[in-house]
């Protein structure tokens, strides 16, 4: 949605996803959002729609497809936590220099020797990384499949409409100008 603001000034309303770092280190966003005094509200999104079915937990995915599938999901999230600990999650650089930054995340997903556990993870980080594995990196990869892991990062939902109000209360104490009426 598109709304109006000063006859000239558009702004794109809507919702916003971001994540929420502060448990790991500074965090300029959030701090951002506090400042500006908008309100957040946590959203967490663990559902897994494979082959129809509606996997929300480790109960549904051993249901659906065994323990052996689950098994295999929770040792590449071990492995993938080992590789980039908490500590230094947020900071690594994707410099060369980490052993999964020259391969491809689908290289490795492939392995996840359990194919509906590959397939699985594949679904589960495809909006995180907002394109397919085969063309990012694997160190993006693994940044993302450890926001899986409990401990790593907490997800905010800014509402937009909210977000605007708030930018508005700070322009008009720089500019005079009057915010934008709700949509």
């Amino acid at each position: 949605m598109t709304a109006h603001w000063l006859e000239r000034t558009r702004f794109q309303g809507g919702v916003a996803e971001c994540y929420d770092y502060s448990s790991v280190g500074p965090d300029p966003l959030r701090a951002l959002v506090e400042d500006l005094g908008l309100r957040t509200r946590p959203i967490s999104g663990h559902t897994v729609v494979l082959d129809g079915c509606h996997l929300r937990s480790d109960h549904d995915i051993r249901l659906h497809y065994g323990s052996g599938t689950l098994e295999a999901i929770a040792a590449f999230r071990r492995r993938a936590a080992s590789l980039l600990p908490l500590e230094v999650w947020r900071s690594w650089d994707d410099d060369g220099r980490h052993p999964w930054a020259r391969r491809t995340c689908e290289e490795l997903l492939d392995e996840v020797a359990d194919p509906t556990a590959r397939r699985y993870l594949e679904v589960a980080v495809h909006s995180d990384l907002a394109t397919e594995p085969r063309l990012t990196s694997g160190l993006n990869g693994l940044k993302n499949f450890v926001m899986d892991v409990p401990g790593y990062v907490r997800g905010l939902l800014l509402a937009t409409i909210l977000a605007a109000s708030g930018l508005a209360r700070v322009a008009r104490r720089r500019d005079g100008c009057s915010p934008p009426a709700a949509p």
